[in-house]
């Protein structure tokens, strides 16, 4: 017998349904955490009755760090810098609306969120030392954007 899982299992979708007859209020709380970088997922194993996580391959948005030396027309900076950038993945999906009749698209990327200026000394191959203005990522999120249309492109 099929019976849909509720609202009560914290699955994210109500159409999952479970191969078993079960009671869902009885599944034990899971405490598993996933690393950092790796969202949850949550899904029913086949003759199962309970939720399990599993940590999905897709990674949420993160700042990345690496700490380089800048260069920039023949000069170079006299210390390591610490340079950030985002990346990771985001939600995109696609619906059908029963009420516009029409599919649904909602798309997002890893953007930076926070931005500031930073200033750091370059030393040239002339031996001139000249201050060099660069922008430092300090935290990333998913931000909507606009889908592209795979009808209308290329």
């Amino acid at each position: 017998m099929h019976r849909p899982l509720g609202d009560s299992t914290l699955l994210y979708s109500p159409l999952l349904f479970c191969d078993v007859d079960c009671n869902v209020s009885m599944c034990p709380p899971s405490d598993k955490k996933c690393g950092v970088g790796y969202l949850p997922d949550l899904i029913v194993p086949n003759g199962k009755c309970c939720p399990e996580i599993r940590c999905g391959e897709h990674s949420n948005c993160v700042l990345m760090k690496n700490v380089t030396r800048l260069h920039v027309n023949n000069c170079t900076s006299i210390e390591y810098v610490e340079v950030t950038s985002c990346t990771g993945h985001c939600d995109t999906k696609s619906m059908y609306s029963m009420e516009k009749n029409i599919m649904m698209h909602s798309c997002s990327c890893c953007r930076e969120e926070t931005l500031k200026n930073q200033t750091v000394t370059l030393k040239c191959a002339n031996s001139n030392e000249i201050p060099h203005n660069y922008t430092y990522v300090e935290s990333c999120t998913c931000t909507p954007t606009e889908c592209v249309d795979q009808k209308n492109s290329g």
